[in-house]
């Protein structure tokens, strides 16, 4: 549906959820004279390893919801409002939800597409508050056959994301942006549980990085912060149909992240692999692997810190008169030189999805 790319396996339990189908599903439906919207409704459950994303974090099942709506709009050929909402419901309070809107621009020049969009996103999380967030976006998408059988995608967009809450350094889960779970995170060596003295750190014969926190004196204490971050992200895509049931899709990503609290920057490079088989009309398979580094390039010297990522995930569908059964597996493993910011995660969800 729309250009966002935050999973929409997502919740279903508590009273919010009407408040989202209100939001994003009603002005749709009563845009009849306009022209008939496309609302796409998924329930799923599953099971979460570590929704906190932590060296030790809890294993949650979930019940989720998910909405999506496609407007067309009639005065711009090719422009449409777009709005996707989630609810993931853990057992606890422990719920999170987002609900993005946008406007997307559709055009060809010659034989390749163009999709412009603007969005605006909010994100809410009952137990990491410190990953509570407002967000913009534009973004741009150019996708050119270069053959029958081949094709060539070229994806850019920066977000700009308001953190809520005043939050301590890498206080969010290392999964990053796209990744919004749930849980607790893991504190820094030598921090108390509410931002107390961050001792002994950066304290090597190496000169302080004065553009962090961290400067100075060894035992300087580090406060909660309001954090305000830019996140740039660059990709190239190749997709390749060697079979009329098969598509194969290779991906090169890099971005950059600038924030506004110095140790939470860092630039990223990813490689991704997509399959997509569908063996007759009524099946689907898909699987993605990828891995990804991760350079936070403002942590002090004594403290550098490296992330490498690698995940893995499969999905079965089964289309049926009224909709689609689904279950899916993912899997993710990431590997920090700060040992406490290290994390394995698996989760599972089967359900149903209906377009209207």
């Amino acid at each position: 549906m729309a250009k966002v790319r935050a999973s929409l396996i997502a919740p279903v339990l508590g009273n919010r959820a009407a408040w989202l189908f209100c939001a994003v599903a009603l002005p749709a439906l009563g845009a009849d004279a306009i022209t008939s919207p496309q609302l796409e409704v998924m329930l799923s459950m599953g099971f979460d390893s570590n929704p906190a994303q932590s060296r030790d974090g809890p294993a949650l099942g979930f019940a989720a919801l998910a909405l999506g709506v496609e407007q067309p709009l009639p005065f711009l050929r090719g422009l449409r409002l777009e709005g996707d909402a989630w609810l993931r419901d853990y057992a606890g309070p422990n719920d999170s939800d987002r609900l993005d809107i946008g406007l997307v621009s559709s055009q060809m020049l010659g034989i390749t597409q163009i999709d412009l969009w603007a969005e605006a996103g909010w994100y809410r999380d009952q137990l990491v508050t410190a990953d509570e967030r407002n967000e913009n976006a534009l973004g741009i998408l150019a996708r050119r056959p270069l053959s029958a059988r081949l094709d060539l995608g070229l994806f850019a967009e920066r977000r700009w994301l308001d953190y809520r809450n005043l939050v301590l350094p890498w206080a969010g889960r290392p999964g990053g942006i796209g990744l919004s779970l749930q849980g607790q995170r893991p504190e820094l060596p030598a921090r108390g549980q509410h931002g107390a003295a961050l001792d002994g750190i950066g304290c090597s014969q190496a000169p302080a990085n004065h553009s962090s926190p961290m400067q100075g004196d060894c035992r300087q204490r580090v406060s909660p912060q309001q954090r305000k971050d830019r996140f740039d992200l660059l990709a190239l895509e190749t997709t390749w149909f060697p079979a009329g049931k098969l598509s194969v899709m290779l991906g090169l990503d890099s971005g950059w992240r600038e924030s506004s609290i110095a140790l939470d920057s860092y630039r990223q490079q990813a490689v991704r692999l997509a399959l997509t088989f569908d063996p007759s009309p009524n099946w689907r398979l898909t699987a993605e692997t990828g891995l990804s580094r991760r350079d936070y390039w403002q942590a002090p010297q004594a403290m550098e810190r490296v992330d490498h990522q690698r995940w893995l995930g499969i999905a079965l569908h089964r289309w049926l008169a009224d909709g689609a059964l689904y279950c899916g597996l993912d899997l993710l493993d990431s590997r920090s030189t700060i040992e406490v910011e290290a994390f394995t995660q698996w989760s599972t969800r089967c359900g149903w999805q209906r377009r209207f």
